[in-house]
């Protein structure tokens, strides 16, 4: 037991969270009983405080393109006090569900499926003299337009709701042992990351200094020839195809170049003048691509998620507060290890493949036919029963659509996606969230093996359920440490 332990009452409300040796010492005293947590030092107080005293806890959000980071920080009486660096993981399968939808909705416009009739570019239904003619109908028509904008403009797509329920959900599952007052943003809110104008020719080769350039002795910022690799001289910035041959000024169309270099590629592409480019040409830049416009796009969808739960995300403290608590105090190297949140997603519940055959198809074992197609029968097992009969356990797979028989065995467990599960994997205990249930009865874990800001690097582990296997977490939000010092041991065997 090291670093800060979170307490809560034996009701259950969450207290200022206590140092490692006071938190002995209750337990000693039989005051206290630790609660099982697979990331964080957890215990419970044995009676209930009416009136807890409680100082200010803030939980500093920094939002990135994969990832969001919250950094849990307390104000003690000698200072700010760093409880937690939490990464939680953003990314999901939603955007493939997307397309997919979206091209199975595709598919059945070009059918001429579901087509209402239309007379002169308006609906049949509306389309009735008496109507059209009247002044009654002519604002209702500019009503329904008016709100349909309104509605549009306020809506959030699929993908920034996921993102922003994710965090909440993290946050919810933190207050209920931390007792969060404050949620703050480190980044400033309201700023415009991406111009509607163009930039100018300066603030132009600025950004590809910045992008594609290299530093000097002192650390400054360089301009680097994209064909030749000069950095003395005038560099200028180039376009790939010339703008004399229908060429943009688009990020992917720019580049710099050396005088030289430049009047040797004249009106040419760089193929055809066989000057290839020696840099690294990405497609975006970091200033242009699409991580200011996720971060504003979830912070739109995020206020709106914790106005429900009645919390508000802020830029810093009242001015009544102590303010040791500002956004720049929480820095990552004051933290301890960082520990991964992973919020459970929707596990997959469709049976049939989205491929749809004709009807000629030859009939197989692994073939159905739904309506005027044939589809695949895909296997989708949604639990795994696991118990004890005649001295040996017994592991059952349960598909979608059958009803798991529970065992009256009390070692009987019922494992779903999404749960953390500890197992042995060659003789080292493996932690990870189940992603997959095999139909030989083995289960598919997802380690975290490096976290960081810029994202959560995943490996899978097949194990075994019979080699101590024991559920750490139901909730739908699962902490995990990152088993990075595992993934080390492991290289060096190799090695």
């Amino acid at each position: 037991m090291s670093g800060p332990v979170f307490v809560v009452d034996a009701g259950g409300t969450p207290l200022m969270p206590m140092s490692a040796a006071y938190a002995r010492k209750l337990l000693r005293e039989g005051k206290a009983q630790r609660l099982a947590h697979s990331a964080f030092t957890l215990i419970q107080l044995s009676r209930r405080v009416e009136q807890p005293v409680l100082r200010p806890v803030a939980a500093a959000l920094r939002l990135h393109l994969r990832t969001a980071e919250l950094f849990l920080v307390a104000e003690g009486q000698q200072g700010t006090q760093p409880l937690a660096h939490i990464i939680v993981d953003l990314r999901t399968d939603l955007p493939r569900r997307l397309r997919r939808r979206a091209g199975h909705r595709r598919r059945r416009r070009a059918r001429q499926r579901y087509h209402a009739l239309e007379r002169q570019g308006r609906p049949f239904k509306l389309r009735r003299p008496s109507l059209a003619r009247s002044m009654w109908g002519s604002a209702l028509l500019h009503n329904r337009r008016r709100n349909t904008r309104l509605v549009r403009r306020a809506m959030s797509t699929p993908l920034f709701q996921w993102r922003a329920q994710a965090i909440g959900r993290t946050l919810g599952a933190l207050r209920r042992f931390v007792p969060i007052s404050h949620i703050l943003l480190l980044d400033r809110p309201n700023i415009i990351h991406h111009e509607r104008r163009p930039p100018s020719p300066a603030a132009r080769r600025e950004r590809l200094i910045r992008a594609y350039g290299a530093c000097d002795e002192q650390g400054r910022p360089k301009a680097v020839c994209a064909f030749c690799g000069s950095t003395v001289g005038d560099i200028q910035v180039e376009h790939l195809l010339p703008i004399s041959r229908g060429g943009s000024d688009a990020w992917e169309n720019l580049a710099l170049a050396c005088l030289a270099c430049n009047r040797r590629k004249s009106d040419r592409t760089p193929e055809e003048s066989g000057m290839p480019l020696l840099l690294h040409h990405s497609l975006r830049g970091d200033e242009r691509g699409r991580r200011w416009p996720y971060i504003d796009a979830t912070l739109r969808a995020l206020r709106s998620e914790l106005r429900g739960v009645g919390l508000v995300l802020g830029n810093g403290f009242p001015a009544a507060e102590s303010p040791a608590l500002h956004p720049n105090a929480a820095d990552s190297s004051q933290f301890a290890g960082p520990v991964v949140a992973y919020p459970v997603s929707r596990s997959r519940k469709q049976r049939f493949s989205a491929r749809n055959y004709p009807l000629s198809t030859l009939p197989r074992a692994s073939q159905v036919r739904i309506g005027q197609s044939i589809k695949r029968l895909v296997r989708v097992n949604q639990s795994l029963q696991l118990y004890r009969a005649k001295n040996r356990f017994v592991t059952q797979v349960v598909p979608v659509g059958a009803v798991p028989t529970l065992s009256h065995d009390k070692e009987a467990l019922l494992i779903r996606p999404g749960m953390l599960c500890a197992a042995i994997r060659a003789r080292q205990q493996v932690v990870g969230v189940v992603s997959a249930i095999h139909s030989s009865g083995r289960l598919t874990l997802r380690v975290p093996s490096i976290a960081k800001a810029e994202g959560i690097i995943w490996r899978s582990v097949v194990v075994s359920p019979r080699q101590g296997l024991r559920v750490m977490s139901r909730d739908r939000v699962v902490f995990c440490r990152c088993c990075a010092e595992e993934v080390e041991a492991v290289v060096e065997e190799k090695r």
